[in-house]
């Protein structure tokens, strides 16, 4: 019966925490690949690379706001800042795919993919496309 009772009071703390905001969504873990099921771990990508960003997300509400915010950092030895694309997603708990795909090959260089919970800044992850190779001889 002790149980019982405990058991209960647990769960009903559990639901008033929770409905006070105690209880915070939050990233559970974050990582790029380089495929879409999220196994090829990884922060180099290939020039035709379609970027994956994988996002664990734990005691979120379905309202709560997911951001990536997609950069080309540098390339050619010049840095330039320019945003390729933000997507924003509203979800609950679980694991969120976002993905950045390009018409044609990326620019060889540094980019970056910032990630943000609810408007708050969680992770910024960096990673790189490798400059074209040169044809000495040509």
């Amino acid at each position: 019966m002790k149980k019982y009772f405990f058991i209960s009071g647990m769960m009903i703390l559990l639901v008033i925490l929770t409905a006070c905001g105690l209880v915070n969504a939050k990233v559970e873990r974050a990582y790029l690949a380089s495929d879409q099921n999220g196994a090829n771990r990884t922060d180099t990508f290939e020039r035709d690379s379609i970027f994956y960003l994988f996002v664990e997300v734990k005691n979120a509400d379905d309202d709560t706001e997911l951001k990536a915010v997609w950069t080309l950092v540098e390339t050619g030895g010049e840095t330039l800042n320019t945003r390729l694309d933000e997507t924003i997603i509203k979800t609950g708990s679980g694991t969120i795919t976002f993905s950045l795909d390009s018409d044609t090959d990326w620019q060889g260089g540094k980019y970056q993919v910032e990630l943000y919970l609810n408007d708050e800044k969680q992770e910024t992850f960096t990673f790189t496309v490798p400059e074209p190779a040169t044809d000495v001889f040509g």
